[in-house]
């Protein structure tokens, strides 16, 4: 049974017109996604081959080919909406939600802290619940942690270390404990070891790993035994992802409704006002 689905996106809003699911997938079936959420400890700037030696890639290479980790770090940017370079108007941030993750790892902070956008601090706790509910709404209904930032060693860059410490690590633990998240301890993972920070802010290849490690951890805790899909037909979303007039258009191939299958063939693609 072939059924298509369109969803008109106006911003902030996101509807689907007609209804599909819950569809089940075994995971053991399956490659399990996970996006890598952040900024430029994320994104591995500062290291030879980020590619190869980011804590995303790392985390891949950890976890094995049951796995794909996609790297959605980019350098600069904030979780506040009101920051000097949101990671709300970043394209990774599409990509990210276009990846349809199993687990999202979210690690923010760090360019927040500095003074200039910290003064709209007041909004992280409102800012990072968005976020966290733009990736809930997905139909892969993924499991997703909150990083705590990795400590900061010097005031490099503007980078607030009191910041991070005394009301991010605060605000984060009060979000996931609000939304029934789990958190990933990163600060304490690194503390005292400015060893692996040699710009004092951004981790080496050392640093990267031992974030991975960490991180595969609380993945590996969080693998499901089957992969839940759910599509909503008149469902309004806010969401940040989507530009006035933009049309969504899925094709799904249904096997079954009623138990779990394989093979499920899903088909998404985007197409912007020019068609």
């Amino acid at each position: 049974m072939m059924k298509q689905l369109a969803g008109f996106g106006r911003q902030g809003i996101f509807t689907l017109l007609f209804f599909v699911g819950p569809i089940c997938l075994s995971a053991k079936e399956t490659v399990l996604k996970v996006a890598c959420v952040g900024d430029s400890i994320t994104e591995g700037s500062g290291l030879k081959n980020k590619v190869l030696e980011s804590y995303p890639a790392q985390l891949g290479k950890i976890l094995g080919e049951r796995f794909e980790v996609g790297n959605f770090g980019h350098s600069g940017r904030t979780l506040l909406k009101d920051g000097d370079a949101p990671y709300w108007q970043s394209e990774l941030l599409k990509k990210a939600w276009l990846f349809w993750p199993d687990i999202v790892v979210i690690k923010f902070g760090t360019n927040d802290s500095k003074s200039w956008n910290w003064k709209y601090g007041k909004h992280f706790e409102r800012d990072y619940t968005a976020l966290i509910k733009t990736f809930s709404m997905l139909p892969s209904s993924p499991k997703i942690f909150l990083c705590r930032p990795v400590p900061a060693f010097s005031g490099r860059f503007g980078i607030s270390n009191e910041v991070i410490s005394k009301e991010q690590i605060p605000m984060i633990d009060k979000i996931a404990a609000e939304q029934g998240l789990e958190v990933i301890d990163l600060n304490e993972a690194l503390r005292g070891k400015a060893e692996f920070f040699p710009d004092e802010i951004h981790p080496n290849v050392d640093g990267a790993k031992l974030m991975a490690e960490v991180v595969s951890g609380a993945c590996l805790k969080a693998e499901p035994t089957v992969r839940n899909y759910h599509l909503f037909g008149n469902l309004d979303q806010e969401s940040p992802i989507y530009e006035p007039g933009e049309k969504m258009t899925f094709t799904i191939k249904l096997i079954s409704d009623k138990k779990v299958v394989s093979g499920l063939i899903l088909k998404w693609k985007r197409t912007g006002d020019d068609g």
